[in-house]
């Protein structure tokens, strides 16, 4: 799958940086420039590595020098925490704008689900690179990220109510998004990896639809009985 150049709010790398040009010299905005840069390094990341991306290249490339680069992005450890919580929150919007157009709870798991699906397929670099366990060089801040998700898939649990009974109760909800995230991320994993390593053809490999679908069908009856109202809740 061919995939499109990043883009922050719809503007391409090159988009900004025409904008940077309409301005006069020592008059661009710190804010555009820093917007720039994020682009820049995110392609820079994607294309060669969290190691092999030097702020040097990052400095040319944006046609500034390092210590104004410093100034606008931090550390390369910070920038790449940065580019990496972008992607975070692209695909945690996705998913919960699915999730919220779904009534019931078997429509808002496979809406979900699909988003999660669909987002790794099309942004498959970024999923590699940024996202997939064991992809970031920078582990504490790859679980702190994994926990925010985390978080977001217990706040749909919780607010997701069941015609069969009561919302799932949240340290429940904890559990169970916990055990969805790493189900899925998992399954991902051998998606986009060990399908490829094993030579499927894209015709037997799985679609983000089937994938959505199977999901679904595994967790969904769980679900509902952790949200019975007639089962005592843990606490």
């Amino acid at each position: 799958m061919t995939q499109g150049p990043v883009t922050d709010g719809g503007l391409t790398e090159v988009d900004l940086a025409a904008e940077i040009e309409r301005h006069r010299r020592g008059q661009v905005p710190a804010e555009l420039r820093r917007s720039h840069a994020l682009l820049a390094a995110t392609a820079l990341f994607l294309a060669h590595g969290y190691r092999a991306t030097s702020m040097d290249d990052l400095a040319t490339r944006c046609g500034i020098s390092k210590p104004v680069l410093y100034d606008l992005v931090g550390s390369k450890e910070q920038l790449f925490t940065d580019v990496m919580a972008r992607a975070a929150d692209e695909l945690a919007d996705r998913v919960a704008t699915a999730v919220d157009d779904e009534v019931d709870l078997t429509g808002k798991m496979e809406a979900g689900a699909l988003a999660f699906f669909e987002f790794i397929e099309e942004r498959r670099d970024a999923w590699h690179t940024l996202l997939a366990p064991g992809a970031a060089p920078l582990g504490t801040e790859m679980d702190h990220l994994r926990a925010r998700q985390v978080r977001q898939v217990a706040r749909l649990l919780t607010t997701s109510a069941n015609p069969a009974g009561d919302p799932i109760d949240s340290i429940e909800a904890e559990m169970v998004a916990h055990a969805i995230t790493g189900a899925s991320e998992a399954l991902a994993a051998w998606w986009q990896l060990d399908c490829a390593a094993a030579g499927t053809t894209s015709g037997s490999r799985p679609s983000a639809e089937s994938l959505a679908s199977w999901v679904t069908t595994l967790l969904t009856p769980g679900l509902r009985a952790l949200a019975a109202a007639d089962r005592p809740h843990p606490r």
